[in-house]
């Protein structure tokens, strides 16, 4: 049976002396073309509350290219718990609690997934 080491995710993690998955970098910051994307339509993103802003939602997302960069590979509902558990210690200003910023760590998540795999060439 193969057994995952537990990494904790903190803010220091996103230093890009850290590494990753398969010796990548951990980004100290998401690209800026997804930043502007996620800046641009968090508002209309059915996870949103309403009267969050993006210095909210701002911190879930890049979260997710941090823990991605650690635990990529790996099914977001696998990592999920460690994901809640250290939220709290990575969001910062944010306002939103775990249950609000799931869906947008999810969804970056998600692309970066699949980024992964049309960089791969599994997605051709």
């Amino acid at each position: 049976m193969s057994q995952h080491k537990r990494h904790p995710i903190h803010p220091r993690d996103s230093k890009p002396r850290q590494r990753g998955v398969r010796g990548n970098p951990v980004p100290a910051a998401m690209p800026e073309p997804e930043e502007a994307y996620y800046r641009g339509h968090f508002r209309d993103a059915p996870y949103y509350s309403s009267g969050r802003d993006w210095n909210d939602y701002a911190p879930a997302y890049r979260y997710a290219y941090l823990a991605h960069a650690i635990h990529g590979g790996r099914r977001f509902a696998d990592v999920e718990p460690l994901l809640a558990r250290d939220w709290g210690g990575f969001r910062g200003a944010s306002r939103l609690l775990w249950v609000e910023a799931r869906g947008a760590v999810q969804e970056a998540w998600r692309h970066l997934d699949e980024q992964a795999l049309l960089r791969s060439g599994a997605g051709r």
